[in-house]
């Protein structure tokens, strides 16, 4: 097929290209990376080529049950996961996760929160839960962990939050989707 030819079928197909830019495509494109970021938090990592594994939590290192077999961003609930959505516009799409701490779990970072009541009550609880408080029983590395925050003195906590990127730039995705376009475009010039 030469230029001319090439500019004939484009011209042919104006309407349709120009509605599959505008509307279709950014659709497509949206649902394909939140399809993308769910991957990667039942993967437990980032895929940019190769998969970056997310560090692994205390919880799955020491917990019991369920929660020990969850991944390292998953919960029951799976808030942070059904977070991702995205908003297509015209000729664009807009990918986003809306829960309060995704940004600190994606970037990592420093948190401080505020040592409340609320916050020691919960601490002595989950203290007796991990066998405190018994006699004649050594308590468990964790329940000394319960306790100590629980007894602090102080009003801020600094809590380092590790990086587990689940949403970004990403090779694998943007190859994904010049697949989806490359499809797409030899399918509706064919018609």
């Amino acid at each position: 097929m030469d230029i001319t030819n090439f500019r004939r079928l484009l011209a042919d197909h104006n309407t349709e290209l120009a509605r599959y830019i505008s509307r279709n495509l950014p659709i497509k494109a949206g649902a394909a990376a939140r399809s993308f970021v769910r991957e990667n938090f039942r993967l437990g990592g980032f895929r940019d080529g190769a998969i970056t594994k997310w560090q692994v939590t205390r919880r799955q290192l020491t917990g019991k049950g369920a929660d020990a077999k969850r991944g390292p961003l998953l919960s029951s609930r799976r808030v942070l996961y059904s977070g991702t959505n995205y908003t297509p516009g015209n000729g664009r799409v807009t990918i986003y996760n809306d829960v309060a701490y995704a940004a600190i779990h994606n970037e990592g970072g420093t948190i401080s929160p505020r040592v409340t009541p609320k916050m020691r009550k919960y601490a002595w609880a989950r203290y007796y839960e991990a066998g405190g408080g018994k006699k004649n029983n050594r308590a468990s590395a964790e329940a000394r962990m319960w306790k100590g925050l629980a007894l602090t003195k102080k009003q801020r906590l600094n809590i380092k939050i590790p990086q587990r990127r689940f949403l970004g730039p990403s090779k694998t995705l943007d190859a994904s989707l010049e697949k989806m376009i490359e499809k797409d475009l030899n399918t509706l010039l064919k018609t």
